[in-house]
């Protein structure tokens, strides 16, 4: 799955987690947005010129259901 239609544009939330999930990849699009979103707060925490702030990730209820993930989200 590319995350495009057949117009070449990006598919959008509404049609691509529906998807994701009948394909049963979800938690594989989680995992990678929770790495890629730590990386992003990683770097932000560096800014000299932050406000407090707070993060959140909306996670699919199959990842949230794997025994293993929050394993993986700790190593992180």
């Amino acid at each position: 799955m590319k995350g495009i239609d057949d117009d070449n544009e990006p598919l959008q939330p509404s049609e691509l987690i529906p998807l994701a999930e009948r394909t049963q990849i979800m938690p594989e699009i989680d995992r990678w947005v929770v790495r890629n979103t730590l990386e992003k707060i990683a770097s932000y925490q560096l800014c000299e010129n932050r406000a407090k702030t707070v993060f959140s990730i909306n996670l699919s209820g199959r990842s949230l259901c794997d025994d293993g993930f929050l394993d993986e989200v700790f190593a992180e």
